[in-house]
């Protein structure tokens, strides 16, 4: 993508920006802004192009296995989006040339960066849209596959009306259905253990095991990150990331939530999966919070009227479809580790 150019209608008009995984911008059509991302691959094969036969091949296989795990995604959330209505859904994808691009409605984000900063029964509204827009996937059949605060947009809806906006579930699959552990993208940092293992061959991990309670273990670390903008505790001289701790039986604690948020929190991050709670319970919990359950389930936390603030940290959205930070990081911050 270039500034200025035209692609299936849409021109561009900010500089596109972007990572290894692909590039985005804001096209506009017939007037109306949109966010428009470039993908880098699959990458449709050209007629006379380079590679065998068999290259061409598995190149076409996979932009059909692409284009349709996109097409049953769209349909499976349209059909149950009642249910969240806080999900940023594609509005088109299309192939220009050799390219995969897709176009989705833009969101504009506030300036809050950490729940924290927000009054407790607004915090409490972001955190109960971002579960509401989850259990839409999951309904579906679905994972996001890349949770984390970049692809939570927190929005001020109406005047003190806040929601989180998610986006970027282009890496989402079927439950118990995920690509190959050389093909798994995302974030490494809300990774769950058993993918992890399942990247990494390890512990007995199959591709059946791979299913939403991952995205609940990436729940529990992301309600970390956004309500205090910071990760869970664990022993950061041995490990990176919050599922090698747990992997490897070390404590990973919340110091700084108590009560009901912190119970809510830390059930997310059990090792096995089959204890953590599914995402309707979570929602049921948090339908049971009240504004009280915030500003107590937090240490050191600020008065209900702090001002909001207005500074940008790693976890303000980054790759989200919405109005690009000048200067910010790119369109992923994967961490991929191969086996």
């Amino acid at each position: 993508m270039k500034l200025g150019e035209i692609i299936n209608g849409y021109e561009i008009v900010t500089e596109p920006q972007g990572g290894a995984q692909g590039q985005w911008a804001i096209g506009v059509k017939f007037g109306v802004p949109y966010f428009l991302k470039m993908f880098l691959q699959p990458k449709f094969p050209r007629e006379g192009g380079p590679g065998s036969p068999d290259v061409v091949e598995r190149k076409r296989k996979e932009c059909t296995a692409f284009e349709q795990r996109n097409l049953k995604l769209n349909d499976a959330i349209e059909r149950r989006q009642d249910g969240g209505g806080n999900l940023v859904v594609t509005k088109e994808i299309f192939r220009s040339g050799s390219t995969y691009y897709k176009v989705t409605k833009l969101v504009v984000p506030s300036p809050v960066v950490r729940l924290i900063d927000l009054h407790p029964h607004q915090a409490l509204t972001v955190l109960r849209t971002v579960a509401l827009s989850i259990r839409v996937l999951h309904r579906s059949g679905f994972i996001h596959g890349d949770l984390k605060a970049e692809n939570v947009v927190i929005q001020e809806s109406k005047p003190g009306i806040y929601v989180g906006k998610l986006i970027d579930f282009d890496d989402g699959y079927p439950s118990g259905n995920p690509p190959t552990p050389e093909s798994v993208v995302g974030d490494q940092r809300f990774y769950s253990p058993e993918l992890l293992s399942y990247i990494k061959g390890r512990n007995g991990v199959e591709a059946s095991d791979i299913t939403t309670a991952g995205d609940i273990f990436a729940v529990g670390i992301l309600f970390h990150v956004l309500l205090l903008g910071e990760f869970p505790t664990f022993d950061r001289s041995d490990y990176r990331v919050v599922c090698e701790a747990v992997l490897s039986g070390v404590p990973v604690t919340t110091p700084r939530l108590t009560g009901k948020l912190r119970e809510l929190v830390e059930s997310c991050l059990k090792a096995d999966p089959n204890v953590r709670p599914s995402i309707d319970s979570v929602i049921e919990h948090l339908a049971g919070f009240s504004g009280d359950t915030i500003s107590n389930g937090i240490i050191g936390s600020r008065p209900p009227n702090s001002p909001h603030s207005s500074s940008l940290n790693p976890t303000s959205p980054s790759s989200a479809a919405a109005v690009p930070p000048r200067g910010g990081p790119g369109l992923k911050s994967t961490m991929h580790t191969k086996p």
